[in-house]
């Protein structure tokens, strides 16, 4: 089957297997199955001013033009015959040289190198050499290898385990299974939150300033840092216990800010007498208002009472001191009227 007899069994009004060449040969690939049709468009045939019907129907014959090449060149090949399918043209072997670059889906890979997590961080201070786990282990009451996590995984013994130990200090309807779920709910939270918080270290270690950044942005950042470096120089001048008066300036400081002393409020000795009314009265008010809050509690600490009077030694102490009080008191007066 070749390409003359199909052209020469298709009737009159059959659409021609002629291909038109134009300014720029066809390039083809029979062994890709691909044609390629490096020629421009008609820009005329493709303005606003032609119909839809007319664009497409261009766009159409440019496209059947270089399928029909590609079908003349695969008739013109070596075939066998089959039953079932008929005619199987053989491909000639991809050359080399004949590679084609097709686009790319994914984007290119990082030249830099990711940013460190954490952990990572860390392991790499201490010397950690990391290990990665093993995605199956070894079941002892299944006699046989699990997946380490998952369905069915070996973290998931504790949740579905028939017989559970409960712990001494268990409050009422403690439910083991539920608790296990619950813990592995807080550790896939938390290692959520790891992972965001990696995200965001990277993203702030990997930024870069912006070129389209204003002179207002750039003189309010400088101001912040400014303003941040203020305030972190004044509580180290206030740490001091001369309130930062004896160190030693730096350049431009006094122009910049100065310490400023706490300055203590004294209410004067004669004040108007309403305003000495208010003051107590706020006073009982708030007294009260805790009294009925709390009970008689929060009045007075018996056991702090019970421990100052008698002097630590508790309560059988501050009693039988008492009680021998009283009989010496009582005793003397009897030892001296005997004596008179």
């Amino acid at each position: 089957m070749s390409a003359g007899s199909t052209s020469a069994a298709a009737g009159p009004s059959s659409v021609s297997i002629e291909v038109k060449q134009g300014s720029t040969p066809l390039q083809l690939d029979v062994g890709f199955m691909l044609s390629v049709d490096p020629n421009q468009l008609d820009a005329s045939k493709l303005s606003s001013s032609s119909s839809a019907a007319a664009r497409d129907a261009y766009l159409l014959e440019r496209a059947r033009n270089s399928t029909q090449h590609l079908l003349n060149s695969i008739f013109s090949l070596p075939f066998t015959k089959h039953a079932d399918v008929g005619p199987l043209a053989t491909l000639p072997p991809i050359q080399p040289s004949s590679r084609i670059c097709e686009p790319r889906e994914k984007p290119l890979p990082k030249t830099e190198s990711k940013p460190l997590t954490k952990w990572e961080k860390f392991a790499k201070a201490k010397g950690i050499q990391h290990r990665k786990k093993d995605k199956m282990v070894w079941d002892d009451e299944r006699k046989d290898w699990v997946p380490r996590w998952g369905f069915e995984g070996a973290n998931k013994d504790e949740e579905n385990q028939w017989l559970h130990v409960m712990p001494s200090n268990a409050e009422d309807g403690y439910n083991p299974s539920a608790a296990a779920k619950k813990v592995l709910k807080e550790r896939k939270a938390a290692n959520e939150g790891k992972r965001l918080k990696n995200l965001q270290r990277a993203a702030a270690s990997s930024a870069t300033p912006s070129n389209s950044a204003t002179v207002s942005d750039r003189a309010a950042a400088r101001e912040v840092k400014k303003a941040q470096l203020e305030g972190d120089l004044l509580r180290s001048k206030r740490s001091t216990a001369s309130m930062g008066r004896f160190d030693r300036a730096l350049p431009n400081e006094s122009k910049t800010f100065k310490t400023k002393s706490l300055k203590r409020k004294f209410e004067p000795n004669e004040v108007n007498t309403s305003a000495e009314r208010s003051v107590q009265l706020g006073l009982l008010g708030k007294m009260e208002r805790a009294q009925k809050a709390g009970g008689d509690k929060g009045l007075v600490n018996t056991r702090k009472a019970v421990k100052y009077a008698s002097q630590g030694r508790g309560t059988a102490a501050l009693v039988g001191h008492s009680t021998g009080s009283q009989g010496g008191k009582g005793g003397s007066k009897k030892g001296g009227r005997k004596g008179k």
